[in-house]
């Protein structure tokens, strides 16, 4: 298994997380859904903040609740209680109490994707993930989706959103913006590959980029 790349600011600088606002730099206009708000800039910054999160001495990547809320906490919104609540989506049921809750911790790819939620949920107040009842919350589905919200394993969540499909058959990832994949590309210095369903192929996710 590949190690988690950690990218950790050791010299600590501020990064509020009051910087993500709703411009087209940061939000992606004319978004179409909930998870479809992502660009390439809101990206590089949720990274910069996981940074920020990780300990000095972390060699895993993940992120003590406390952690986060300190940096969030750098900004006048979200609040405390908006934090902690979108942080507990990602939670599985059992811990979603109290005292567990103040003692989780998430790995880095549920770090950035609950920096995405708080961000759009900053944007436009009224904006939630629901559930299939209606209700606010992240099912299992898409949880499973959320653990690839990383670089190293986007390619492998994210099948290019302006595509909507593979080999016809439309994936749980189709609907998280093309720019994730754009970074993980660039990232990858283009090396990423999607394995093609039908011809049992590995093709060049530059070929999906290029559409």
């Amino acid at each position: 298994m590949r190690p988690v790349e950690i990218e950790v600011y050791k010299e600590r600088q501020t990064i509020p997380f009051s910087i993500l606002d709703r411009t087209p730099q940061y939000i992606r206009p004319g978004a179409s859904s909930y998870w479809n708000y992502m660009t390439l800039e809101a990206y590089r910054i949720y990274e910069k903040i996981h940074g920020l999160c990780v300990s000095r001495n972390s060699t895993s990547g993940m992120v003590h609740v406390s952690s986060f809320l300190q940096q969030i906490a750098r900004s006048p919104s979200p609040t405390r209680i908006e934090a902690i609540e979108a942080w507990a989506r990602l939670l599985r049921p059992e811990q979603r109490s109290g005292n567990l809750i103040l003692n989780s911790q998430h790995p880095k790819a549920f770090v950035m994707a609950v920096l995405y939620m708080l961000h759009v949920e900053v944007c436009f107040k009224s904006v939630r993930p629901r559930l299939s009842n209606g209700e606010i919350g992240i099912d299992m589905g898409r949880r499973e989706v959320l653990k690839r919200f990383t670089k190293e394993r986007v390619g492998a969540a994210i099948l290019c959103r302006s595509r909507g499909d593979v080999g016809g058959s439309r994936t749980k990832g189709h609907d998280i913006n093309k720019a994730i994949l754009r970074a993980a590309y660039i990232a990858a210095g283009g090396l990423l590959h999607w394995p093609d369903a039908n011809a049992r192929e590995v093709l060049p996710l530059r070929m999906y980029l290029a559409a």
